[in-house]
């Protein structure tokens, strides 16, 4: 027993150690994830019987992931290009996906969950203020020590939870929570993605909805959203003017992504079942399939998370991503309407706004958004998990 708890305890620590380097050094952050990886293979070889009780919540969104992982796998095998396929599953499907198996086998605390969460909000926010002073002092668009996607990802996720958080919180501790969203606002203006801030607000939108009880309050959020998103699009200068590029298909980034989008579904109309092959996209985009009007021949993928699915893993890929972001997000929202539990609504967050900014960009080939991302799923199922433990204690 002392054996696994310090086995535990390492895992623990190479953990915090992951979530505070990740964002800026993706080699170090391999390296803290893969001695977490080896050693949570070591804990359930000592001892694995009690890991089912933890998979027991969100089994549906276990079995959509499944059946998903299964089809991408399927669409590597019948490739034109096996090996430079599956090459690309196992980092994409199974080495960032790694920091949830970690968590949900070692890190079951609800102390350690806390502490992981700090450490990740205190990177994002260190890294918040850089983005603020570089858009200060150079006047244009930064991820501050971040590449501007990555931020901008990260930002989906993030910020859509804090305004949710700030509903629920009251007295000292909401003031907290109203400066914490004023904060990350200025750093989404800074960054300047619109998929981005679409994200953030109908994500966050949607839980407040959600979260209110009555409809008063409901009509209430809707108007002042309204009114928010008409202020923004009237409005003038650098942030009226990104609002109003989104409703103008003669955008040249919009154009650029049409352009795209149509070759992505010209490579499934080829490969209707399971697609070109998981990774190909850039590949035959250049030789093949780009159009004569597209001016960004150097693009290796879709801009989509959709698009890109759909040309790599065929329909069939495609229903299977639906099929599993429509599930996990009503396993947030059906979990928060049954239950109240805050994590079933950050679960929600996380993964609607990381959906939603997909929409318009290819976020789950970015490695450092997609180790955050399921990181955060899995702190989220811990929590629930303790919850629940706690409910079933009492109710004995």
């Amino acid at each position: 027993m002392k054996n696994i708890e310090t086995v535990e305890k390492i895992i623990f620590y190479s953990m915090c150690g992951f979530f505070l380097v990740n964002l800026h050094s993706t080699a170090l952050g391999n390296a803290f994830l893969a001695v977490g990886l080896v050693l949570t293979v070591y804990r359930l070889w000592l001892k694995h019987d009690d890991i089912p009780e933890r998979f027991t919540v969100g089994k549906k969104c276990y079995v959509a992931f499944s059946a998903f992982w299964v089809i991408v796998l399927s669409s590597c095998f019948l490739s034109g290009d096996v090996t430079h396929c599956l090459s690309a599953f196992f980092k994409d499907y199974v080495f960032k996906v790694a920091g949830f198996l970690i968590i949900m086998v070692a890190c079951y605390e609800k102390r350690r969950l806390l502490i992981l969460i700090m450490i990740e909000v205190a990177v994002i926010t260190f890294n918040g203020f850089a983005a603020v002073y570089a858009f200060l002092m150079f006047n244009q668009r930064t991820g501050g020590q971040l590449a501007i996607m990555v931020m901008a990802g990260l930002l989906s996720i993030v910020v859509p939870v804090l305004i949710s958080a700030t509903v629920l919180t009251r007295g000292k501790k909401c003031l907290i929570s109203v400066a914490s969203v004023a904060f990350f606002a200025i750093v989404a203006v800074a960054n300047g993605t619109r998929g981005a801030w679409v994200a953030i607000v109908l994500t966050a939108f949607i839980s407040v909805c959600f979260m209110m009880e009555s409809w008063k309050k409901r009509v209430l959020v809707v108007l002042v959203s309204v009114l928010l998103v008409a202020g923004s699009v009237m409005s003038g200068g650098y942030v009226g003017g990104r609002v109003q590029s989104i409703f103008k298909a003669s955008d040249r980034s919009s154009m650029e992504r049409f352009y795209l989008w149509q070759s992505a579904y010209n490579m499934f109309d080829d490969n209707k079942v399971l697609g070109v092959g998981l990774s190909r996209f850039g590949g035959l985009y250049k030789k093949k399939y780009i159009l004569p009007e597209a001016r960004q021949p150097q693009l290796y993928h879709a801009h989509s998370n959709v698009f890109m699915v759909l040309a790599e893993c065929g329909g069939l890929g495609l229903i299977a991503l639906l099929a599993l972001w429509g599930q996990m997000v009503w396993f947030g929202l059906g979990g928060w309407l049954k239950t109240r539990q805050f994590a079933y609504i950050a679960f929600f967050c996380i993964t609607s706004g990381l959906f939603i900014q997909g929409l318009t960009e290819y976020n789950m080939g970015n490695t450092a958004v997609m180790k955050f991302f399921w990181c955060s799923l899995a702190v989220c199922m811990q929590l629930i998990n303790i919850n629940a433990k706690s409910e079933l204690c009492e109710g004995r």
